[in-house]
């Protein structure tokens, strides 16, 4: 258990180091940026799991691994995977989710115009399509009203996008 502690505690200062380097630094290479940190941080993981008692001053002793070898390496696991499967990925998606489709169509249909492209957008449907799916979403999830055309935000859809703002801004997502 102490290794799965660590683990959540140290991808915790992986986020902040994060969010911390991306607002003072300028980074074009986010993710390189962030599995180079990353990989800085699995010795500091290291070093505080051997330098911590196996309960943590805390936890039962039906709680704790007796190899600490074993223990180790479920906490390294459980940090990548965090990591890996929730961090880098939470930034990707944030960061490059539309660029991506962009990168497909160019790579099944080749060089295009910019008016292709927005044309040629999701397999053929366009950008119009892709806005429309998802203001249609948007509405679904009451975060916006639709009224004779114009689009307003409901109450939920103000608090969410405040929220997103502020993350976009601590993360240096523009």
């Amino acid at each position: 258990m102490k290794g799965i502690i660590v683990s959540a505690v140290m991808a915790l200062v992986c986020f902040c180091a994060l969010t911390i380097g991306f607002r003072t630094l300028r980074v074009r290479r986010r993710a390189a940026f962030m599995v180079g940190l990353w990989f800085l941080t699995v010795p500091a993981f290291v070093i505080v799991h051997r330098l911590t008692p196996a309960n943590l001053g805390l936890l039962p002793a039906s709680l704790t691994e007796p190899w600490p070898l074993a223990d180790l390496l479920l906490g390294l696991f459980a940090y990548a995977a965090v990591f890996f499967g929730g961090i880098l990925q939470l930034y990707n998606l944030a960061d490059r989710g539309l660029s991506l489709r962009v990168l497909i169509d160019l790579a099944a249909a080749g060089p295009m115009t910019v008016d292709q492209l927005v044309k040629a957008y999701s397999a053929g449907q366009g950008l119009r399509w892709m806005y429309a799916k998802r203001l249609e979403g948007l509405i679904d999830h009451d975060l916006v009203r639709c009224d004779g055309g114009c689009v307003t935000l409901t109450a939920s859809g103000r608090r969410t996008a405040i929220v997103f703002a502020w993350l976009q801004r601590a993360l240096r997502i523009e």
